[in-house]
């Protein structure tokens, strides 16, 4: 980290060791992310703009003491952003509610500074359209035990309006009320759920849980509850909606306490389903066993939470398309900048 502090990795920096290589050879521009799990997310983003415009994306995670990194630690790192230093970043709550914090807005107006829009890149690799073809690559099984999407927007529109009690008093800068901690303790499915009727008992409990939780906070804080619906139609200018609240929540608890929940099961099913077909359609105990044994190689590493959490089929979510606007925009930029400079 003493480097950073002291500037030698900074736009300028970087710019002035390019002028040094051959103008032949790719300018590279350096990237922070987070942390080590979003390089390869950032990196499959990124590395596809580099042919188009002769550069290289060097991309590392912002580190203290070998492994402590976060968010926190880039925002230091802001004003050495440039042509040839970017900084990429999840939003958190930073889209939705840039109104109320310095930083937010720095981060929505500063075109080196690249944020995912939902929360977190585990919202986008949980996006629900690309759910049922993971289960497919994990068991080659293409029976659709759930329907991810419909199931996902179910699930979206039972804790939207606890989601917005919970922004509204974030935005207000009050962590006690109703915190992040104790929204995302309502909204986890908590147990292994039933995975028939498409998880219809699971979103029930879900359901009962979320109400409950809505009354208390309407009895506790009733002068809140008037000012609840303007304050949503607000967000909606941004995109956050009852069907798609999934894409907004904190990344982790969606990822681990909601849609792993219930892939897990269903690719289970379909394994076992895949199975007794090939036990069925096998004519001799040898060839069954070869069967099932080719079977589990060729499903060996598509472990469904391995699947996860290299899933890039999130490129029709609309906030996708804000990501790669954004990096357009600033490789429009960086070749204007550059032409000019060059002559």
């Amino acid at each position: 980290m003493a480097s950073l502090v002291k500037g030698r990795i900074s736009s300028d920096y970087r710019r002035a060791s390019n002028l040094f290589q051959s103008k032949l050879k790719p300018k590279l521009i350096d990237v922070y992310v987070e942390n080590f799990d979003d390089i390869s997310f950032w990196h499959n983003i990124l590395c596809d703009y580099e042919k188009q415009a002769n550069i290289k994306f060097n991309i590392r995670a912002y580190s203290r003491n070998n492994f402590m990194d976060g968010k926190e630690g880039l925002k230091k790192l802001f004003h050495q952003t440039g042509d040839y230093f970017i900084i990429c970043l999840d939003s958190d709550y930073d889209y939705l509610l840039a109104e109320n914090s310095d930083k937010a807005q720095e981060i929505n107006s500063n075109p080196y500074i690249f944020q995912t829009y939902a929360y977190s890149i585990e919202n986008l690799k949980s996006y629900a359209e690309s759910l049922n073809n993971l289960c497919v690559q994990a068991t080659h099984n293409t029976e659709e035990i759930i329907d991810f999407f419909i199931l996902i927007e179910n699930y979206s529109k039972i804790i939207y309006e606890l989601f917005i009690w919970n922004l509204y008093f974030y935005n207000q800068h009050d962590t006690n009320s109703f915190s992040l901690k104790d929204f995302c303790k309502v909204i986890k499915i908590t147990k292994s759920p039933e995975i028939e009727h498409h998880g219809k008992a699971a979103l029930e409990v879900l359901e009962k849980r979320t109400e409950d939780k809505l009354k208390q906070l309407q009895q506790d804080f009733p002068e809140t509850t008037q000012k609840i619906m303007p304050f949503s139609e607000k967000l909606q200018h941004l995109g956050l909606f009852e069907t798609n609240t999934y894409l907004f929540i904190q990344g982790h608890t969606l990822y681990d306490n909601v849609v792993l929940m219930f892939l897990k099961p269903v690719c289970k099913r379909l394994r076992k389903e895949h199975e007794e077909q090939i036990d069925t359609l096998s004519k001799s105990p040898n060839e069954k066993k070869e069967r099932r044994i080719s079977y589990s190689k060729s499903t060996k590493d598509r472990d469904i939470k391995t699947l996860l959490f290299v899933n890039d089929k999130f490129k029709n979510c609309f906030l996708f398309k804000k990501i790669e606007q954004d990096i357009q925009t600033y490789l429009q930029n960086f070749q204007t900048t550059n032409t000019v400079t060059n002559q």
